[in-house]
C-alpha cells in the first residue's frame, strides 16, 4: 500500500528490506549484495531459505578494526595484540543476526535488482550516508500516499515502524 506509487526502484527496495529484515536503519543502510545469501554458494542453485546478515554499527567497527592489522607495517605492539584479541572475542562472542528472507516477492525483486545493477559484493546498496536521507523517502512515500486520500493511524512514519511490524508479522 505504502510503495505502491514510489517510481524509484531503489527508494523502494530499500523500504521492502525495513519491512522484510525488521533491520535498524544503521543495520540496513550500510547493507552489500555480499550480505545478502540467495543462492547456494556451491551449487550457484537458489536457496530454499535465504537470508541477510545484519550487523550492528559497532560490529562492522569491530571486524573493520580487527582486520586493519593485516595492512600495518611491522611487529605490532602488546597493546594492539591485546586491542586485536579483545576486538576478535567481541565478534565471536556476539555475532551479526542472519535474517531469514521469507517473502519470495521480496527475493525476486532482490535478484532483479542485483541483475540490473549488478552491485559489486561490498559496495553499499543505498549510497547514501545520512540516516535522514532514509527518513526523507519514508516520508515521500508517505506524503505521496497521503495526497492520494491513505491515511496511516502513525504519524509520522519513522523507520522503527517497519522493525515492528516486522516482529508483529513473525507472531
Amino acid at each position: 500500500m505504502l510503495l505502491s506509487k514510489v517510481t524509484d526502484l531503489r527508494k523502494r527496495l530499500f523500504i521492502y528490506t525495513l519491512w522484510n529484515t525488521g533491520g535498524r536503519l544503521n543495520e540496513v543502510l550500510p547493507l552489500t549484495r555480499g550480505d545478502f545469501v540467495l543462492d547456494d554458494p556451491l551449487s550457484a542453485a537458489p536457496r530454499v531459505s535465504p537470508f541477510v546478515v545484519l550487523h550492528t554499527a559497532k560490529q562492522r567497527r569491530l571486524e573493520e578494526s580487527a582486520g586493519s592489522g593485516s595492512r600495518r607495517r611491522g611487529c605490532p605492539t602488546k597493546e594492539e595484540q591485546q586491542a586485536e584479541r579483545q576486538a576478535e572475542a567481541e565478534i565471536r562472542d556476539k555475532p551479526p543476526r542472519a535474517i531469514s528472507l521469507t517473502a519470495p516477492a521480496f527475493v525476486q525483486r532482490l535478484r532483479e535488482w542485483f541483475a540490473t545493477v549488478q552491485p559489486s559484493a561490498s559496495d553499499r546498496l543505498w549510497n547514501i550516508r545520512s540516516e535522514d536521507t532514509a527518513r526523507s523517502w519514508i516520508s515521500q512515500a508517505v506524503e505521496t500516499r497521503r495526497r492520494d486520500g491513505v491515511t496511516f493511524s502513525i504519524r509520522p512514519v519513522p523507520p522503527k515502524t517497519f522493525q515492528n511490524s516486522f516482529a508483529m508479522h513473525l507472531v
